[in-house]
């Protein structure tokens, strides 16, 4: 009797690893689309605070120097302006970049040492009935932490799937809005508000690293707990019960592995 191998398949794997096209590819062509929708948006907003700033700008000047704003000044202003408009036409690029980049980062943690690299639960004594010496009065206890480890074990894998797909979800969200927002830079009142969108993509994207690391960690902990021959059920209650408070400490790593990441950037 035995549970899996490993908390992270090929599957999963491939979904934390995957850019948007390749996780949901109808559902990112629909969010391109919206982008570029909002690129119009974005560009206006960013003609009218080019406006705004290029009237103060001058009105400061000429109180000051009682010339004219001079062609200087204007070339400072449109290349910042420039930078802008060209990060609002390539934002959704942007996103998908970061993305790549923690992907690759993601895949290089994964595949370092194998998706297994370690001793799974069959492999020992832990939930091998055969190997643990109990009466019968002891069999329903070895049975009810063996269910409990199980559905630990498996809810794992499926609280691992519903935070990838809210993962895809929210990117989704910030990659339809991105040209709004970045358009939103040049004011200075919403200045750390882009600055704060960006690192809350990177955390996200970071998001998918977390997990991998998160994931690969369990079997290397479960490696400390396996037992050797057959054992007394007195030795194996105390280890089975530390292998199953384990799971129970990276079911809440995996909850909070986006709160993690976000810290890791300062966000």
């Amino acid at each position: 009797m035995f549970l899996f191998k490993s908390t992270i398949s090929k599957d999963e794997l491939n979904n934390l690893t995957s850019s948007m096209a390749e996780y949901n590819s109808n559902t990112n062509d629909w969010v391109q689309a919206i982008a570029h929708g909002m690129v119009p948006i974005g560009l206006t907003i960013l003609g009218v605070c080019f406006l705004v700033e290029f009237t103060k700008t001058s009105e400061r000047f000429r109180e000051t120097q009682g010339t004219p704003i001079d062609s200087e000044i204007i070339m400072q202003m449109a290349l910042k302006y420039a930078l802008t408009l060209i990060a609002i036409m390539l934002a959704t690029q942007i996103i998908d970049a970061i993305l790549w980049a923690t992907n690759v980062i993601g895949k290089n943690v994964a595949t370092t040492g194998g998706l297994s690299g370690h001793n799974g639960p069959e492999e020992n004594a832990l939930f091998q009935a055969s190997k643990v010496k109990m009466n019968w009065a002891q069999k329903p206890l070895f049975y009810t932490i063996f269910a409990l480890h199980t559905c630990a074990f498996v809810g794992i894998g499926l609280l691992a799937k519903i935070l990838i797909f809210l993962r895809f979800i929210t990117l989704c969200i910030f990659k339809s809005v991105s040209p709004i927002i970045v358009s939103l830079g040049m004011t200075t009142d919403f200045k750390s508000v882009v600055i704060n969108f960006w690192k809350q993509i990177m955390a996200i994207c970071l998001q998918s690293v977390v997990l991998i690391i998160v994931l690969k960690l369990y079997p290397m902990f479960l490696s400390d707990d396996s037992l050797s021959g057959t054992v007394t059920f007195g030795e194996w209650l105390p280890v089975a019960m530390g292998a199953f408070l384990k799971l129970i400490a990276v079911v809440f790593a995996i909850i909070g592995s986006q709160n993690l990441s976000r810290r890791l950037l300062g966000v």
